[in-house]
């Protein structure tokens, strides 16, 4: 059934709620402001036989004895024992203070209660608890329980017995709420168990749109969501697969048509270049520049059709090349020798092996290597190639001491046709494919590669590989 998403929230949350009332109606309890909340009935009940229990003991002994009776169920129960008089309290509109000072017990006599103390349901009604102050562990907390007090030869008196605990916990223990624990961890764990399918199942397509999004994102246009919701969530992974779909179509068709145009364009240009060099000879001194700026244009032409085909068939070289194990440091060094880069320094462990293939990781490292040669500032340390051992990827470096690059380019390098204009443009030999290729090399190897400028001046390009055992 296809049910939205709001209404599975709403479902959960009248299941949590039927749930919680349930689990409240077990237990019956009354509730109060604060503190007494934890005093249900049958609290409030046990409390008033404490202090009929205590009651009797005190009618029984000696008054010189009666201290001792306080002291002695007071560490029967972990408190300390208290009596002071006590009254009814008033209606709500009065309700002026009840605090009498503490009744003292080894005296010869005690005062005068009320003439007819309350029933044993009303004492009850008036079983109190307060927090005197602290916190946690150094928290006071006083109990305070209504009693009746028949001592020999004298009318019934109305006490109010005060049994001050240390903390929380010895109040716990003191009140015995352990159903009222027993409620309050049910209600949770039995939540948690409740909701808990319905968030991880929310939470989990959240991870998963998050993370194909960001393959999509980083080009891989072949990731999808594999779900069967059939909700809002599921709507939404569906279109983000049907997006994926398109963009790989598109830029599929991109890149075929860059290929077929840079194809068709070559045999042209090249039968160009050979008119030129068969005219050549015949164009007089006059026309020689016109000539010369003519060949000019279609060499540059003739370089960026085959930087073009180069970045077409990157991607695909990559898809049907498997990776190797490559020694870093002789790939690097023939690099450079073919580059004939003799002013870069290279600093490469012997031990160092990537997993790769050959003709890219060349490739891309032949491009950043010129890009270094170029734009490096040789009186200020020139180019250098380093790596270093990142656990299971390997972190090849190229680095400059050039201009540099403005901070708000470093996002679109590596995109086709995109050139910065300060430094590295065209009039100094690029056609805004150079570090497209490169991107597009390293990916087909599996890697990474990530532009950065260099702190005190200069770029510098980072290559993540996979680490391969030596």
């Amino acid at each position: 059934m296809k049910l939205p998403l709001y209404g599975k929230l709403m479902l959960w949350l009248l299941g949590n709620l039927v749930l919680i009332a349930a689990l409240y109606a077990a237990i019956p309890g009354r509730n109060g402001a604060g503190w007494n909340v934890l005093l249900t009935e049958p609290v409030r009940d046990r409390l008033i036989s404490v202090g009929e229990t205590i009651g009797r003991a005190l009618a029984q002994a000696p008054p010189a004895q009666r201290e001792a009776v306080l002291q002695h169920y007071g560490t029967e129960y972990g408190v300390a024992f208290g009596l002071q008089q006590f009254a009814p309290p008033p209606p709500p509109q009065v309700r002026p203070s009840t605090a009498h000072p503490p009744l003292a017990l080894a005296g010869p006599g005690l005062p005068v209660a009320p003439p007819r103390p309350p029933e044993r349901k009303a004492l009850t009604e008036w079983v109190q608890v307060e927090h005197v102050g602290g916190l946690g562990e150094f928290s006071t907390y006083l109990v305070l329980i209504p009693m009746r007090l028949t001592l020999p030869d004298q009318p019934p008196q109305l006490l109010q017995l005060i049994a001050v605990v240390p903390n929380l916990r010895a109040l716990l223990q003191f009140l015995r709420v352990t159903d009222w624990i027993v409620f309050v961890v049910s209600v949770v764990l039995a939540s948690a168990l409740l909701w808990w399918p319905f968030v991880w199942s929310i939470t989990r397509m959240a991870v998963q749109l998050t993370h194909t999004t960001q393959r999509i994102a980083q080009g891989h246009f072949e990731a999808r969501i594999r779900t069967r919701r059939r909700d809002e969530l599921g709507e939404l992974a569906q279109s983000v697969n049907h997006m994926a779909e398109q963009l790989h179509h598109l830029v599929s068709g991109q890149k075929q048509f860059l290929a077929d145009v840079a194809h068709e364009l070559a045999s042209p240009l090249a039968r160009v270049q050979i008119a030129l060099g068969i005219l050549q000879p015949h164009i007089d001194a006059a026309s020689r520049p016109v000539f010369d700026g003519i060949g000019e244009d279609v060499a540059q032409l003739s370089e960026m059709m085959s930087e073009l085909l180069l970045f077409s068939r990157a991607g695909h070289a990559g898809a049907d090349a498997a990776a190797e194990i490559l020694p870093l440091r002789a790939l690097v060094a023939g690099v450079l020798q073919r580059e004939n880069a003799h002013a870069v320094q290279s600093e490469i462990a012997e031990e160092l092996r990537v997993s790769a293939v050959r003709a890219l990781l060349e490739r891309a490292l032949a491009n950043l290597v010129r890009n270094a040669l170029r734009y490096g500032c040789a009186d200020r340390g020139g180019a250098t190639v380093t790596a270093e051992n990142g656990g299971d990827r390997v972190h090849l470096y190229v680095r400059d001491r050039g201009p540099g690059v403005p901070e708000s380019a470093l996002a679109r390098l590596g995109e086709p046709f995109f050139r910065v204009h300060d430094a590295r443009d065209r009039d100094s030999g690029g056609y805004g494919l150079g570090l497209a290729i490169v991107r597009r090399c390293v990916e087909a190897c599996g890697g990474e590669i990530f532009f950065r400028n260099r702190a005190g001046g200069g770029f510098e390009a980072e290559i993540r590989l996979a680490l391969a055992p030596a």
